[in-house]
C-alpha cells in the first residue's frame, strides 16, 4: 500500500485528507466505504521513460586484421534504465481498473557483448 495510507483519519480532530478505510458503523459514527464510482485515486500519470539505450564501439579493421580477426564489436545495452513521473503507484504505464497498484514496475535491464567474426 503507498505510504499516504499512512495519514488517514483516525480521531476527532485529525487534520487530513485521507478517510479512514473502515466500513460499516463505528463508535465515531458512519464510517467511509470504498466508493466504486469516485474520482478520489485518479492521478496524472504522464511520464517521461528512457526505455532503449545501446552504446557501442567497432573496432577497425586495420587493426584487427593483424590478430586473424575480420570484425569487431563490444557493447553495452540498457532497457528501463530512469522513468520520471510524479504518479505514486508502481508504474504509470500500467492499464487496468485496478486501484491497488498490484503492477510491478517495468524490468531494468543490461546487456554487455562482442561480436566477432573470423
Amino acid at each position: 500500500m503507498h505510504v499516504e495510507v499512512l495519514k488517514e483519519w483516525r480521531n476527532p480532530g485529525d487534520i487530513t485528507n485521507t478517510p479512514r478505510p473502515s466500513t460499516g458503523a463505528t463508535t465515531l459514527g458512519p464510517a467511509n466505504p470504498f466508493q466504486r464510482q469516485t474520482t478520489r485515486f485518479l492521478e496524472d500519470a504522464s511520464f517521461w521513460r528512457l526505455r532503449n539505450v545501446t552504446l557501442g564501439y567497432t573496432f577497425k579493421s586495420s587493426v584487427l586484421s593483424k590478430v586473424g580477426i575480420r570484425s569487431a564489436k563490444v557493447f553495452i545495452q540498457g532497457q528501463n534504465l530512469w522513468t520520471a513521473t510524479s504518479f505514486q503507484s508502481f508504474d504509470p504505464e500500467t492499464t487496468g481498473t485496478s486501484l491497488v497498484g498490484a503492477q510491478y514496475p517495468a524490468l531494468k535491464q543490461t546487456t554487455i557483448g562482442v561480436n566477432i567474426g573470423f
